[in-house]
């Protein structure tokens, strides 16, 4: 499991508003990978969806000012952990940007 502790400006409410904008934005632009997100509460939900025909999960933890983000990868996908790291760390930049901005 790789886990992905990113810093926020937003309060819980903002953080979770931004993380269902960037999850709809995500699930329209790649429709072939059925994502699902899930509250399980004010400050924890789960997402689940498919990647070259695999299965991927993840955990998402609101705290103070942060965000844990807990993924599942997949053995045969390892080699491209550090790959991927940098790919959701510039994508959350730019969706905190947004927020910033808005």
């Amino acid at each position: 499991m790789a886990r992905h502790v990113f810093s926020h400006p937003l309060d819980n409410a903002g953080a979770r508003v931004l993380i269902g904008q960037a999850f709809t934005h995500y699930a329209e632009r790649y429709p072939s990978a059925k994502l699902q997100l899930k509250w399980t509460s004010d400050t924890h939900a789960e997402l689940c969806g498919l990647a070259r025909g695999l299965k991927l999960r993840a955990r998402i933890e609101l705290q103070v000012s942060r965000c844990v983000l807990d993924v599942d990868v997949p053995f045969v996908l390892r080699p491209f952990q550090d790959v991927a790291q940098r790919a959701i760390e510039r994508e959350v930049k730019r969706w905190l940007e947004r927020a910033a901005t808005s």
